[in-house]
């Protein structure tokens, strides 16, 4: 759980140009970066969830995915958990000059129009037979390159990886809460339809109906509430069987690089996380936004930072600030690319990682002095950003007092 991202043809090094530059002349695709949160489908994750479920672009659903269960003893078991996922991919498009893809989207989007190994005839024949499938084609054309079709894998599949949907704790939990919305739907229709035929035959008796037989106020609100639910609901496991496919096929071109980074929103989430709210409203933001789609201006891998930096509140910057670590700096790119956006997000993820080890210490060294007054103690984060300026101070001492100063 926690916050992934996802790069194409991203490198270790550099800023990210070359990529471009080489597509450009020489065939296939320039890149692409997205993001994508996951958060725990309990009480505090439905209420985030149904927050922001109806914004336009955003499609929120639900996963069953394994995760670290702490145990008492403090080791961690694996455990079964139905988790809420969005996606945001940043491409052009007719609404507002920009579009939101899917996961399995930007997968077959990267894999069009790249070049790739030839497939051996001996491969090609055991893999399709006589006849290639026109999925499996596609052109790459670059300014010093003729247009040319190549044939490369799309998409694998294996027997034992396919598994049934309808075991699948995430979607039985949709598909339970949409038959229940169904079922009082139904009741609801059926009481009305009682009530007006109580109305008619009033009028042929000329008498009053029997107002106990109507709707009252409550279910008269459910009415209009719950068909628009039932399509929530419904677009919901359209998106869960759509990712339960892809997570047992391999399809499309990979990303060439994932990070992880943890949010506050994870049952196992450290001291120091990204707060997932906040990443979730930069998306919906974004993707309501009125700003087109801008290849050197305001490409994906402008926005996929803009979401990681959301994430990163006053507190938090604040922390990473008096360690030395400067969040505006290391997000600012001319052009945002993959490699850019990739080498950041790895920036991000270093730095949580070595607050929290230094958390940790701060924590042992507590717990090693059970007999210290309480009100002596500071907080736990105030304290570490104390010992991380020491620090700072210290290897200064130091360099100067072997002749030289290192430059920041």
């Amino acid at each position: 759980m926690g916050l992934e991202i996802y790069t194409w043809k991203s490198s270790r090094k550099g800023l990210g140009f070359t990529t471009p530059v080489k597509s450009t002349l020489l065939g296939g695709n320039v890149g692409h970066a997205a993001v994508e949160l996951t958060f725990p489908a309990d009480e505090k994750g439905d209420e985030l969830a149904k927050k922001y479920q109806d914004i336009r672009g955003l499609a929120i659903s639900k996963r069953t995915e394994i995760v670290p269960e702490q145990q008492a003893d403090g080791n961690y078991k694996p455990k079964e958990q139905i988790n809420y996922f969005v996606y945001f991919s940043w491409w052009p498009g007719n609404s507002n000059g920009h579009h939101i893809n899917s996961h399995r989207d930007d997968l077959e989007a990267e894999w069009r129009h790249e070049p790739s190994h030839k497939i051996k005839s001996y491969t090609k024949g055991y893999l399709y037979g006589e006849n290639v499938p026109e999925d499996n084609k596609t052109n790459v054309k670059g300014s010093l390159v003729r247009e040319k079709t190549i044939t490369k894998v799309k998409e694998f599949s294996h027997a034992h990886l396919k598994h049934d949907i309808e075991n699948d704790p995430a979607y039985k939990e949709l598909t339970a809460r949409k038959d229940a919305l169904l079922a009082e739907n139904k009741l609801l229709t059926d009481k009305l339809t009682n009530y007006m035929q109580e109305v008619k035959q009033a009028r042929i008796e000329n008498r009053e109906p029997n107002k106990a037989l109507d709707l009252t106020e409550a279910e008269n609100a459910q009415c209009s509430m719950i068909p628009k639910e039932i399509s929530r609901i419904s677009a919901q496991i359209d998106l869960c069987k759509r990712d339960f496919e892809e997570r047992h096929l391999s399809v499309g071109e990979a990303p060439a690089a994932i990070v992880r980074i943890p949010t506050t929103y994870d049952h196992n989430a450290p001291d120091f996380a990204l707060d997932a709210e906040k990443i979730l409203e930069e998306m919906a933001s974004l993707s309501q936004s009125a700003v087109a789609y801008n290849y050197t201006k305001f490409n994906c891998s402008t926005t996929a930072t803009q979401v990681v930096k959301a994430g990163i509140d006053d507190e938090l910057k604040m922390t990473m600030e008096a360690g030395g670590f400067d969040v505006e700096k290391a997000s600012k790119a001319y052009i945002s690319t993959p490699t850019s956006f990739c080498a950041f997000s790895k920036k991000i993820q270093s730095e949580l990682l070595h607050l929290n080890t230094k958390q940790d210490i701060v924590e042992q060294r507590q717990n090693d002095a059970p007999d210290r007054s309480p009100a002596i103690e500071i907080d736990f984060k105030a304290r570490l950003r104390d010992i991380t300026q020491e620090s700072r101070k210290v290897e200064e001492r130091n360099e100067v007092d072997t002749g030289f100063v290192r430059r920041r």
